[in-house]
This record gives structure tokens, C-alpha cells and sequence, in this order.
């Protein structure tokens, strides 16, 4: 199973200060605050013009803008995204929004919306779609032209019993309808049709949750995916795209459905996350695998300073989350699954929770899990001894579909200023087991000798396809402030030996002197297989 992992390497450790995000680029952090970053559009049966922002508390019930799922992890306030997201009118009746997150502009008149590319190399291509007809498969109706309400980034388009609305907010723009009653007759799909304008090119999925839009070169220029629909009552209704000649049309089984039908895709043309916490360091750590087991990769991104608990503190907790791959189309413009300081154990601040990531198959059971790492942990009165984690996949999202978000393995280290989980990585089988093992490093540890730093191996598969919390094998760096352990990576067989071939070791050390040069740095190579015990280097 192919998989990439980046363990962040730059915190400063040589003075065994605390670790603190605040040492990347020689800056200080600004003063916190707790945001959030979504509008909600409240539709009133009989009304279609009420745009106000909400918070969670208030429960919105149609529909979250900006499909930002990221914002439930901090506080309850739902402040609208900032202004670089309004829609502004250019003239009468005609109204944009610009969303530099997926490189898009968004046209809307009364008689549909156009989406264009704002990357000047890829051109102003647009395509549109225009709502003409609804109602059932055999029985469609022609629907009025639009009549357009917008508030900051969110904008109502009112055609009697459909309400079309966009929401612009971080990561992609939302594109959805909301039909107040259900059509007449029964026993077929209820269908929205669009007509399809410009040059680009329409197809959809086998799944008929992904439409891509392709230029003459072949090149898609516009994804509109992540198709769903509910009811009233929240129950997912099935719903699927279809493409014939210049036409869209959505078709949604409506047989159980309760009304109001929020149907809610999404409209991106390129993949961009940004933070959504002053200092953060979101994107700090990323880890690429495929966690669900659907063939498609997915994205984790770690926030090692995003603030989890609401408190404004000079030091926060940390986050993680996952996006997930979608086939055929974009990841999802929505976290899919997430993780924070505190999920499953007590939040601290100044843990650095994600401040490394790995996402590799640890129990060989097919599915990948996560593996986090956590250096600023304070293990009692010890500072900064670190932890890591292991969400196994399984539970993350094939077992458990409501996302648990409690860790099914952790490691606590020893050493005060170890920072133990400052790097993680597929250890692959250097324990010769056949079982893929976990290697950490800790770039603080103190064996006795001073703080030269170490890289633990974990040999994989052990219980429950999860390694014991008791290292297997330890490597220790050769001088005191070295940092050995900073970065750890495997790869297979580097010295190139026959059959039966092995996975060997690479070792960060950052701080190495070298003679007269001081902190020169260095790499240390083991050669595996890598047997239990202590290996130290001179």
C-alpha cells in the first residue's frame, strides 16, 4: 500500500527551552482569538429571503455555508467568513463572490450562475448552469427566473417552491436548492435540470456523485462533487448526476423524505486549506494514505497550536484533520474526520498535538491507521517528555462510522525535555517479522550522558495488531544537544544487500557539530533488520 508521511522538523531544542510554535521564523505570536469560519442561510417555509449568521448553538437547519465542518471543534460562535468572500454587486441584478481558496469567480444573474478560473495562466474559461426545469423524471417544469438576495458571502436565488443558494466560504463554494414541498405524483425520482453553457466539456463518475468539466485538452477545469441530499428530519436521501447533451440534471429519491430537501454539492477547481486559527501552524505536519480503505488517498493535515479548548492561551493544544480522497473528483472540501488534543485524554496546553504524522497499515489487517505525535506533552511534573498516538483506520472510519476520536494506543515519554513524538514514521519491517513497525524519535532524550537524543523502534503487529508500548529497540544519538532523532525515516535496503532483502534506518541529527562547525549536522544510516536492545553510535 503506497504511502507518503512528512514528520515536521524545526523546533528548536538545543537550549531545552519549551517547545513553542512561536520559534518558527524567529516570531512571536499575536494575540489569540477563537474563530470560526461559516455562515448559515436560514430558509423560512413561505420565505427565501432571511440571511443571517448563526452559531451552533442555534442549530441552523438549512444549510452550513461553506461545508466547514473544520469549525466545530473550537467554541460555539459561527462568525462569517471575512469579506474576501462577500458578494459584491457589479450591476443591476448580477451579483460575484471570488474564492481564492479554489481559484474561482462565481457570476450570478437572475437566470443562473457562471463559474471562471481566477489563475490567469489556465484563462477565464467558464461554464454555467442555469436551473430550468423541476419536478418528476416524466413531468418536468419550466422554474422563474431568480429573485437574488446576498448577505456577506452567502446569496439566495428564489424560484417559488425551489430556493437555489450559494455559499462562499473556505475551501470551495457551495452550490445547493432547497425544494419547500414535494412535487406532484410519486413513484418516480424528483429531478432539478440545468442547462450547461460554455466550452467545457461534462461528465460524471460511475458514482453520479462527481461531475468534471474538461477544457479541449482534456484538462478538468471545474469539479462540481460531494453530492448529498437530507430531508427535514436529517435522513440522507440517495441522490446522483446525470449528463446528457449541454443538460445536468440531479435526481433525488424523495419516497421517505420528509420536506424541506436541502440538496448540497460543492463547486471547486483546484484543492487549497487554509487555517483557520491566528498561529495555528496549520499544514505544519502532512501525511498522505489512504485511511477508509476506499482506494483513494486521503489528506491529514496537523495543526500543532490550534487552539482547541476556547482559552486564549500563549501556548494551545493542537488538532488534526483528515480529507478525504474522493474518486474521480477533489478531497473533500470538508474535514471528513478529526482529532484533538484532549480526544480520549486530558488536553494540555503546549502539547504540539500533530506536530509530526505517519498514516501506514501497523496491524496488516488492510487498512491504514494514523500515527501522531504529540512532543510538548508534560508527563507530571516532567516537561515536554511527548507522546504519540495510533488511531487505527479501521475504527476511524470503516468500524465506526461516527468517527470516534479516542486513541487505541499511546506512548508517554520518560525523559523531561525528551520531546518523544517530534518525528514518527513506517518503520516497515525492521524487526524482521513481517510486520510493518512504528519508529519515533526523540530528539531531547537524556539516557545519562546528556541530551543526545534518541529514535525508538516499535516492532509492529504485537497485540491487536498494535505494537506493545514498550520500545523494542532504542538508538541513541552520539552527542550531547545533537538532536538525533529529529527526523527519522526507512527505506528498503539503501546498502543494497542480496536476498533476503531488509529495510534500514535514517536518522536526523541537526544539531551535530562537526570539528569547528558548529550544529553542521548529520545522517545516520542502520542497516537493518534492527534487533531489540540499544544501539549507540560514536
Amino acid at each position: 500500500m503506497s504511502v507518503e508521511s512528512a514528520a515536521a522538523t524545526g523546533w528548536e531544542m538545543r537550549s531545552h527551552a519549551r517547545l513553542s510554535p512561536r520559534r518558527i521564523g524567529q516570531h512571536e505570536c499575536s494575540t489569540r482569538h477563537v474563530s470560526k469560519m461559516f455562515a448559515a442561510i436560514i430558509v423560512v417555509a413561505g420565505s427565501s429571503n432571511l440571511l443571517v449568521p448563526t452559531t451552533a448553538a442555534q442549530g441552523a437547519t438549512l444549510p452550513p455555508a461553506g461545508a466547514s465542518s473544520d469549525t466545530s471543534i473550537v467554541g460555539t460562535t459561527t462568525p462569517l467568513p471575512g469579506p474576501e468572500y462577500y458578494f459584491t454587486v457589479q450591476s443591476a441584478g448580477t451579483w460575484t463572490a471570488t474564492n481564492s481558496d479554489t481559484d474561482l469567480i462565481v457570476d450570478v444573474t437572475p437566470t443562473g450562475l457562471q463559474f471562471k478560473s481566477t489563475d490567469p495562466a489556465a484563462g477565464p474559461v467558464p461554464v454555467g448552469l442555469a436551473l430550468t426545469r423541476f419536478g418528476r423524471s416524466s413531468s418536468l417544469s419550466a422554474v422563474p427566473s431568480a429573485a437574488i438576495t446576498a448577505s456577506g458571502p452567502a446569496l439566495i436565488m428564489a424560484r417559488g417552491a425551489v430556493t437555489e443558494w450559494c455559499a462562499n466560504g473556505p475551501g470551495s463554494i457551495e452550490h445547493g436548492m432547497t425544494i419547500t414541498s414535494r412535487p406532484s405524483g410519486s413513484g418516480e425520482s424528483m429531478v432539478l435540470e440545468f442547462a450547461i453553457t460554455g466550452p467545457l466539456h461534462a461528465s460524471v463518475d460511475d458514482t453520479g456523485s462527481v461531475v468534471q468539466f474538461r477544457d479541449d485538452r482534456n484538462q478538468t477545469r471545474v469539479y462540481y462533487q460531494e453530492l448529498s441530499a437530507h430531508d427535514a428530519v436529517g435522513s440522507a436521501l440517495t441522490a446522483r448526476m446525470v449528463i446528457s447533451p449541454r443538460i445536468l440534471q440531479i435526481e433525488v429519491d424523495d419516497s421517505i423524505a420528509t420536506y424541506p430537501v436541502t440538496i448540497d454539492p460543492v463547486v471547486m477547481s483546484t484543492w487549497g486549506k487554509k487555517g483557520t486559527e491566528p498561529d495555528g501552524y496549520f499544514g505544519y505536519s502532512l501525511a498522505i494514505g489512504d485511511l477508509n480503505s476506499d482506494r483513494v488517498p486521503d489528506i491529514v493535515i496537523g495543526a500543532p497550536n490550534f487552539n482547541t479548548d476556547g482559552m486564549i492561551d500563549p501556548e494551545e493544544e493542537g488538532a488534526v484533520f483528515v480529507y478525504q480522497g474522493i474518486k474521480g473528483g477533489l478531497p473533500s472540501s470538508a474535514v471528513k474526520w478529526k482529532a484533538k488534543d484532549g480526544d480520549g485524554v486530558p488536553g494540555v496546553d503546549g502539547r504540539l498535538f500533530g506536530h509530526a504524522l505517519a498514516v501506514f497499515d501497523l496491524g496488516a489487517d488492510g487498512t491504514n491507521d494514523l500515527v501522531i505525535g504529540a512532543p510538548g506533552y508534560d508527563n507530571g511534573t516532567l516537561p515536554d517528555t511527548g507522546q504519540a498516538f495510533i488511531f487505527k483506520g479501521k475504527l476511524m472510519f470503516v468500524s465506526n462510522p461516527s468517527f470516534t476520536t479516542s486513541a487505541q494506543w499511546q506512548k508517554t515519554g520518560a525523559v523531561a525535555k525528551g520531546a518523544f513524538g517530534t518525528s514518527v514514521a513506517n518503520g516497515f519491517n525492521l524487526g524482521g517479522s513481517n510486520a510493518n513497525d512504528l519508529l519515533i524519535g526523540a530528539p531531547g532524550w537524556n539516557g545519562g550522558s546528556g541530551p543526545t537524543g534518541a529514535a525508538f523502534v516499535f516492532y509492529g503487529g504485537v497485540s491487536n495488531g498494535l505494537p506493545a508500548t514498550t520500545e523494542d529497540a532504542t538508538l541513541v544519538g552520539p552527542q550531547s544537544g545533537g538532536r538525533f532523532g529529529q527526523s527519522v525515516g526507512t527505506a528498503r535496503d539503501l546498502n543494497a544487500m542480496s536476498p533476503p532483502f531488509h529495510f534500514d534506518v535514517a536518522v536526523g541529527e541537526p544539531g551535530y557539530d562537526s570539528g569547528t562547525y558548529k550544529d553542521a549536522g548529520k545522517v545516520h544510516v542502520y542497516y537493518g533488520p534492527i534487533s531489540a536492545g540499544t544501539h549507540s553510535r560514536a
